[in-house]
C-alpha cells in the first residue's frame, strides 16, 4: 500500500523529457531537473525509512483506508506509542 510497484510507468515520460532536454543541449535545465528529482527522492526515502512516518503519510493521503489505519496503529504499538489504541478506531 505504501509503495506502488507500477511507479516506474510514470517515470518513463520524465525520463523521455529529460533525455530530450539533454539531447538538445539544455544541460543546465537538464541538470536542474535531475537535482530536483533527486532531492524529492531523498526526501521521500526519509518518509519510507520509518514505518510510522510511512503509514502516517498513507493515512494522510487516504484517511478512510482501514488497512492504512490498522497498519499505523500496529506501527504505533510496536513503538509503545499511546496513540496506537486511538488510531485504529479513527
Amino acid at each position: 500500500m505504501v509503495v506502488d510497484h507500477r511507479a516506474y510507468l510514470g517515470s518513463l515520460g520524465v525520463a523521455f523529457a529529460l533525455g530530450l532536454l539533454l539531447h538538445r543541449g539544455s544541460l543546465r535545465l537538464g541538470a536542474l531537473v535531475v537535482v530536483v528529482l533527486a532531492g524529492r527522492s531523498v526526501a521521500f526515502q526519509r518518509v519510507l525509512s520509518d514505518p510510522v512516518r510511512a503509514w502516517e503519510h498513507a493515512v494522510a493521503r487516504a484517511p478512510d483506508a482501514p488497512d492504512a489505519l490498522s497498519a499505523l496503529a500496529e506501527a504505533y504499538s510496536e513503538r509503545g506509542d499511546p496513540r496506537a489504541e486511538g488510531s485504529s478506531s479513527s
